[in-house]
């Protein structure tokens, strides 16, 4: 499947979509079977929306946890995800990691991951609406996003 065929398809398959990001961030895997936590390891947040964000790493497998399943394959892990913005306080969030992929030979990272959101406080989620403003064109919020709202002030 050509780049440009395979880039459409992730673009239509996405309901709210991603912004272009390029920041550093930090994660830790969190064992679906025992809820032991990693050590901190650095990433790269290569596009982000409300929703998630695309993970660059050298890391699929961190302490002998793997970012998507627990070493017997019984359980998803988790990752938590901590993103210093440059202008503002940073976020921390909690997501599952849908897939991941080698990176190009050109990646300064050796993978990517796909990393959909599960979890935020109120705060950060009013921090990353307001970063996602000033880093959409016109700075326009994103649209259809109501129950993002409604689910992350229960949280």
């Amino acid at each position: 499947m050509g780049k440009v065929k395979r880039s459409r398809m992730l673009k239509e398959r996405r309901a709210i979509p991603r912004s272009s990001a390029g920041l550093k961030a930090f994660y830790r895997v969190v064992s679906g079977d025992t809820e032991r936590k990693t050590k901190e390891v650095p990433a790269m947040v290569m596009n982000l929306s409300e929703t998630g964000f695309c993970l660059n790493t050298n890391f699929t497998v961190v302490e002998d946890l793997h970012v998507l399943t627990s070493s017997w394959g019984l359980s998803g892990n988790t990752l938590e995800v901590r993103i210093p913005f440059p202008d503002r306080a940073e976020i921390r969030m909690s997501g599952t990691a849908c897939w991941y992929n080698v990176a190009t030979p050109k990646d300064r990272y050796s993978y990517v991951i796909g990393v959909s959101v599960t979890k935020m406080s109120p705060r950060d989620y009013e921090a990353l609406q307001a970063y996602l403003r000033s880093h959409q064109p016109g700075g326009r919020s994103m649209r259809g996003t109501g129950w993002l709202d409604r689910l992350f002030r229960r949280s």
